[in-house]
């Protein structure tokens, strides 16, 4: 139908650019938001979360640190508990692929 806009609920934007690698800021704003709420916990030192915010970063693009990645992330998760965890999980979940997704929640 000519004038008509068609939308789909299914389009997922991408998290990272395609070409330079930097994220987005949605994912940069998604990253930060999941930062913030497991600095809340405060069980990590400065040094740990600068990795997990590099481990979330890594989690976005499928990158070839993906394993490394996959297992600190779930290293913090079981630190800062079950709210913390499932928080960071609303934050995030838009933003990882399927295959992230299905390693980290089954």
């Amino acid at each position: 139908m000519e004038g008509v806009l068609y939308s789909s609920s299914q389009y997922k934007p991408p998290a990272f650019c395609y070409n330079c690698g930097k994220a987005f800021p949605w994912t940069e704003r998604k990253i930060a938001s999941a930062v913030e709420l497991v600095n809340v916990q405060a069980a990590l030192s400065p040094e740990e979360l600068q990795q997990f915010r590099s481990d979330l970063a890594e989690l976005t693009k499928n990158s070839s640190k993906l394993q490394v990645a996959l297992s600190r992330f779930k290293q913090v998760m079981s630190k800062v508990g079950t709210q913390i965890a499932s928080g960071v999980r609303d934050i995030m979940i838009d933003v990882f692929s399927e295959a992230v997704k299905k390693a980290i929640w089954g």
